[in-house]
């Protein structure tokens, strides 16, 4: 998916939601993307309305994606806050599919030994896929679990020139926790 969305590595780049569809070939559908903002600890107080509003998308969503920024060593405790945040906002029953990106940036002894497992969050097991959004290393996985964990009923269709998952553009572009 090549969204032209503004993308950067700074706190507050934007608060609107992008929402872009995606074409899962093997699945013969497509599925719509929304990218909400990134999580923030101790966000300031004026802000913290924006963030609900805008997040509010993932209570009536079919599954969650959540981005973890695979090589911030911080990233468990960036999880809980997420979770935290889902709870609070009434989305923390909505399946959810971890995507842990920035594959690219781990060093070979952080590497997982396959793209997609399981992991305990909360008491459930939540199924995880590895990937680089910037090299493209385990999309195709995010793809094939895509297809298999949303709903039946779709739209059968024929791809877009343009539906691609990463790209210059971004499609999982990592919002900044």
């Amino acid at each position: 998916m090549k969204a032209r969305a503004y993308a950067a590595d700074q706190l507050f780049a934007t608060l609107d939601t992008t929402t872009r569809h995606l074409y899962l070939g093997d699945a013969r559908r497509k599925v719509s993307i929304s990218d909400t903002v990134g999580f923030i600890r101790e966000l300031p107080h004026g802000l913290i309305d924006a963030f609900k509003a805008t997040l509010q998308e993932a209570v009536d969503a079919d599954l969650l994606l959540h981005v973890v920024d695979a090589s911030n060593p911080h990233h468990p405790e960036q999880m809980a806050e997420v979770q935290s945040v889902l709870r609070e906002i009434g989305a923390d029953t909505v399946p959810q599919l971890l995507v842990f990106n920035k594959l690219d940036a781990l060093d070979d002894t952080q590497r997982p030994l396959s793209l997609a497992d399981e992991i305990e969050v909360d008491g459930v097991q939540v199924p995880r896929i590895f990937l680089s959004a910037h090299t493209g290393e385990g999309v195709a996985a995010l793809r094939a679990e895509l297809g298999r964990r949303l709903p039946s009923v779709s739209e059968a269709m024929t791809p877009e020139p343009d539906a691609e998952l990463h790209g210059p553009a971004g499609g999982l572009a990592q919002s900044p926790h």
